[in-house]
């Protein structure tokens, strides 16, 4: 497994997380009528670098939906980009999924025969919006034990600071004060959650989105209120 082109390449799945050096493809679907062609053209180069058939989306609101693809609604998901959820997992083998993230967790699931991907940021993951995919998986035949998760460059521990009214939703065991000040771990606290249902294999990044290379990474924090990574997954036979 390796980075190339900051997309990662595992021998089953495609999964892969745009940059600013490949922003083109980062475009969302719901900035304005003018932007849609750019959008559709964005999305159809990187299926087509890929050996993808279509990209499909969401319209991100911080919720704890998640959404089965499949070859009886595929359609009607690529003509409504603007379906609010934030998950979305499918067995297909030619239709990528996609979430897009400027400091919240990107959370891919995937086995032999599904993938699945889900946008966490604090309020998704107070509503256990991972656990929700999981939950959806086994309810479909798929053993936990069997997935593996990676979760992608996300806003971590070091610059994560929140006020103590943010703490009421989780544990402290999420959380450490330094300098009078509490930064939230979000990451260990999806980790532990995946592990309690079963999930032993699970990998993470050290990128903070806040923090690390500016010229690489997009921060919501840092004051950047419209651009966003990108993260997809696929199957490929």
């Amino acid at each position: 497994m390796g980075f190339h082109r900051l997309v990662l390449y595992h021998h089953h799945p495609v999964m892969g997380t745009t940059t600013r050096d490949t922003h083109d493809y980062a475009y969302h679907t719901h900035e304005g009528h003018q932007d849609y062609e750019q959008v559709r053209l964005s999305r159809e180069s990187l299926c087509n670098h890929l050996g993808f058939t279509s990209l499909v989306t969401l319209r991100q609101t911080h919720s704890d939906r998640v959404y089965h693809i499949h070859a009886g609604n595929v359609e009607e998901y690529l003509a409504n980009a603007l379906k609010e959820g934030d998950g979305l997992w499918t067995e297909l083998s030619d239709v990528l999924i996609g979430v897009f993230t400027a400091d919240c967790l990107p959370v891919f699931f995937w086995n032999e025969d599904v993938v699945g991907v889900v946008h966490a940021g604090r309020r998704g993951v107070y509503a256990q919006i991972h656990t929700k995919m999981v939950e959806e998986l086994a309810s479909h035949g798929y053993n936990p034990a069997s997935l593996s998760v990676v979760i992608g460059p996300h806003i971590r521990s070091c610059c994560y600071e929140v006020g103590e009214d943010v703490l009421q939703g989780v544990s402290t065991s999420y959380a450490v004060k330094r300098g009078g000040k509490w930064y939230l771990d979000l990451e260990k606290k999806v980790c532990d959650d995946l592990r309690s249902m079963g999930i032993s294999h699970i990998e993470t990044f050290g990128v903070c989105s806040l923090c690390s290379d500016p010229d690489l990474w997009y921060s919501y924090r840092r004051g950047e209120k419209q651009a966003r990574h990108l993260h997809f997954v696929g199957k490929k036979i």
